[in-house]
């Protein structure tokens, strides 16, 4: 699930590993606290309305990046797959994900109906 070390595409590798949980999570969790965590008292709805457009934004270059192939890599599933279909269940949990992102949809929908992704999120 990994490419090896010298391999071209590691760098690649590297890159969306990082981006699913240092970026692609800020604005699901920033929509999270203020759509449904915190106490209602302390929900900042620009906030939310904030997180819901950068995520759209990052949602929209995943979309680009997922144009002419199956996984963020190519053709193989690798863990970077993993680590941004994860962001992707809880963008999905938070009603972020969006039909004009056709490409992200179908790369969701081949993600979440593997086996291991149904018993995960069981």
């Amino acid at each position: 699930l990994e490419p090896v070390y010298d391999a071209p595409e590691y760098g690649q590798f590297l890159q969306w590993m990082h981006f699913g949980e240092a970026t692609l999570m800020g604005p699901i969790s920033q929509v999270a606290q203020h759509v449904r965590f915190l106490p209602k008292e302390l929900r900042n709805p620009d906030l939310a309305a904030r997180g819901r457009q950068v995520f759209g934004a990052y949602a929209s270059m995943l979309d680009k990046a997922l144009e002419d192939r199956p996984y963020l890599l190519g053709e193989d599933l690798t863990a970077a797959d993993i680590v941004v279909g994860y962001a992707l269940f809880l963008a999905n949990m938070m009603d972020l994900l969006q039909p004009k992102h056709v490409n992200l949809m179908a790369y969701y929908e081949r993600l979440s109906q593997r086996p291991s992704f149904k018993k995960a999120t069981a």
